[in-house]
């Protein structure tokens, strides 16, 4: 089953019905099957940028959809040295805790809104094997997602727009339950 990294623009643009990006990000997710891999850091950054209301349910369905890691110990002074040698971006945080999980589990695609950033970034001297933005491909047109799999059932579609969202978000952002 491929894996992905995800970065933060991508899952605040799926919950944001008004975000410029929210329709490619759908597209792409709803035509992913695999897993997406992601930090602490990066879910913080999430739950920050949306809606207080929205942000327990986010979590609920994080924790049975996307690959959760912890940021051992250990990992901070290297986070904090990644930090210092890309102070010129700069890098944050959650960029800097994906990159640490990218060398970490052997992942090098990512799903990011910031290729700037990520087509800087190395893992361990090379550079990550695909930043993908869900609407941009070399040789492609804007028409569809970057990449798609065949295995497991698609994402499913949140927003943070409608006014109903207290009704229907629970039932959009179920888990999918061959991720369980």
């Amino acid at each position: 089953m491929p894996r992905l990294l995800i970065d933060t623009g991508p899952l605040v643009a799926w919950l944001d019905r008004r975000d410029q990006d929210h329709a490619r990000v759908s597209a792409f997710l709803a035509g992913f099957h695999g897993r997406l891999s992601t930090t602490w850091p990066v879910l913080t950054e999430v739950c920050h940028l949306i809606p207080n209301h929205i942000v327990p349910r986010f979590l609920r369905w994080a924790a049975v959809t996307v690959e959760l890691h912890e940021l051992p110990a250990a990992a901070i002074a290297d986070i904090a040295a990644r930090i210092e040698k890309y102070r010129d971006l700069p890098m944050d945080l959650a960029d800097a805790s994906l990159v640490w999980l990218g060398e970490r589990i052997g992942v090098t695609d990512i799903l990011t809104l910031d290729e700037r950033d990520f087509g800087v970034y190395r893992l361990a001297g090379n550079a990550f094997a695909a930043c993908w933005r869900p609407f941009r491909q070399a040789g492609r047109n804007n028409s569809g997602p970057a990449v798609t799999h065949s295995s497991s059932l698609p994402y499913r579609e949140a927003s943070m727009e409608s006014e109903a969202i207290d009704d229907d978000i629970s039932a959009r952002m179920q888990p999918d339950p061959c991720r369980a």
